[in-house]
């Protein structure tokens, strides 16, 4: 028996064209399978793995896939620190369980500009500028702080 090791669910609610188009996987089943690849990630090797398999089958990734790979990048770094909600409210985001030191309260600061850290609750609240992408800005904040 090979013991199956459970994944938390993480929820990560940002406002992203984040897809695969049809044009660049026509097959409904391959789009459906790739999905289901991607929701498993859990390190940024099996990420890699993934981007260069698409590259390889369905050529280079248009600017919807690679935003999809992205978030895939976002929710490993998620796994890595133990967050399980990101959730966007207007130029809002907040992600939640997290716990940081005073450096990284002070370094939150510095890297994010408008943001906040509410340490009873572990909520970091993070404000992102217009036309900012939400989940780029947040895996490097995120990498940032904890690398």
């Amino acid at each position: 028996g090979e013991v199956k090791i459970e994944t938390p669910d993480i929820k990560i609610d940002v406002v992203v064209d984040a897809h695969l188009p049809d044009e660049y996987v026509p097959s409904q089943e391959l789009r459906l399978e790739a999905y289901r690849r991607l929701a498993t990630v859990q390190t940024k090797e099996q990420l890699t793995d993934i981007e260069t398999e698409w590259r390889d089958r369905f050529g280079p990734l248009p600017e919807p896939a690679q935003s999809l790979i992205s978030v895939g990048a976002l929710r490993v770094e998620c796994l890595k620190l133990g967050i399980t909600d990101i959730a966007t409210n207007r130029q809002e985001i907040r992600i939640s369980p997290l716990q940081l030191r005073a450096s990284q309260t002070m370094a939150l600061r510095r890297l994010a500009g408008v943001s906040s850290y509410k340490e009873e609750t572990g909520v970091v609240t993070v404000t992102v500028g217009r036309g900012k992408n939400p989940v780029l800005l947040l895996t490097n904040l995120l990498h940032d702080l904890f690398e």
